[in-house]
């Protein structure tokens, strides 16, 4: 059985053809060995299919296809080391077997070995034209290398030869969106979405394209759609997104709960203080933004959030402490109108005149 991963972004497709054997004695040991190997490759058994393909391997060693299934089985459990040296050794014995170049090209990818992908991805196409999934995945791996036109050419090949492809829509998307076409992104989610409505990454993508846009109504849209639709735990990057389209709406009390949550997952996290800290900021609740800014500016500084806090300690009563803050936001960022601004109010309140005046006057 010859099988045959083309890896489009978050999927995996499975093509097979299966090794016919007959006749008695070693042949029916081998065919009992592939059947027991390609039951446990399916039922995700994947250590198991390697020691029945071990076996097969221990009687014949000029099969390339058994080479085949057992790298797919290491490529499967991680160990691209073994995978690689497997589909290699397929490649040796049937050096024409286009299936084999791809699996390869898909190990460099993995590791990160972006060029050595695409020749044996291309060495791939050469073999196969009609093979929408080499385009494909020849296309992720000029993604990755950010080669964006090379990368827009093969996922135009790839859906002209197989249009319903979600998985390559959703990855020429991504294309679109780091070069800033939003809409043409957008179009390309939407005709993925109209073909799997049931794909929740896609509704993820949209909405981000929708939120970058200020179209907030149907990120938020998008986002519930996710959120109804994804089996797992919201991760904290989603929820982050969705409090900032929560804020933009002006719906902070939801936003912070997103924040909230989203903390609670990686409390290790600044930036998810920091975004919680401005909303608490803006809806005057000082004493929590002071906590959340405490929080986000242990080990770094940051002017504006160093201005905030400040901002917060000057309304807690807490001057010295305030004017200490608005001043090192002023030396991190020396044109920080808003900052001289804010410390002259201090100032002025410390009946430090002539040090308001000339804040005031900066």
């Amino acid at each position: 059985m010859r099988r045959q991963i083309q890896k489009w972004g978050l999927w995996i497709c499975l093509t097979a053809w299966m090794l016919l054997l007959s006749g008695c004695g070693e042949d029916q040991k081998i065919s009992e060995w592939v059947q027991q190997g390609d039951a446990a490759y399916e039922s995700g058994d994947y250590a198991k299919a390697v020691e029945d393909y071990n076996e097969i391997l221990k009687l014949d060693q000029t099969k390339d296809e058994i080479y085949n299934n057992r790298g797919m089985a290491y490529l499967n459990i991680g160990d691209y080391q073994q995978a690689l040296s497997d589909f290699t050794k397929a490649i040796e014995l049937e050096k024409d077997a286009d299936v084999y170049y791809n699996n390869r090209g898909l190990v460099y990818y993995y590791q990160g070995k972006y060029e050595q992908a695409v020749s044996d991805f291309t060495h791939a196409i050469e073999l196969n034209e009609r093979d929408a999934g080499y385009f494909s995945n020849r296309g992720d791996a000029y993604n990755s290398m950010e080669k964006y036109d090379q990368a827009l050419a093969d996922y135009d090949q790839a859906l002209k030869l197989d249009a319903a492809k979600v998985s390559t829509l959703n990855n020429r998307a991504s294309v679109y969106f780091k070069q800033g076409e939003f809409e043409k992104a957008i179009a390309d989610y939407s005709q993925a979405v109209e073909m799997e409505p049931d794909h929740e990454v896609v509704y993820w993508n949209r909405g981000e394209a929708y939120r970058i846009l200020g179209q907030y109504e149907e990120a938020l849209s998008d986002y519930q759609s996710f959120a109804e639709k994804t089996t797992s735990e919201l991760p904290s990057e989603f929820l982050m997104k969705r409090a900032e389209v929560y804020a933009a709406m002006e719906q902070y009390d939801l936003a912070i709960e997103d924040y909230s949550t989203a903390i609670q997952k990686d409390p290790k996290d600044g930036v998810l203080y920091q975004g919680r800290a401005n909303l608490y900021y803006l809806t005057e609740k000082y004493e929590e933004a002071l906590a959340d800014y405490n929080q986000y500016l242990q080990g770094q500084e940051d002017a504006i959030a160093l201005g905030n806090r400040g901002y917060c300690e000057w309304k807690l009563g807490q001057l010295d402490e305030a004017v200490k803050d608005l001043t090192r936001s002023i030396e991190l960022k020396p044109e920080y109108a808003w900052a001289y601004y804010t410390r002259g109010q201090i100032l002025q309140e410390q009946e430090k005149y002539d040090e308001a005046k000339a804040d005031y006057d900066k």
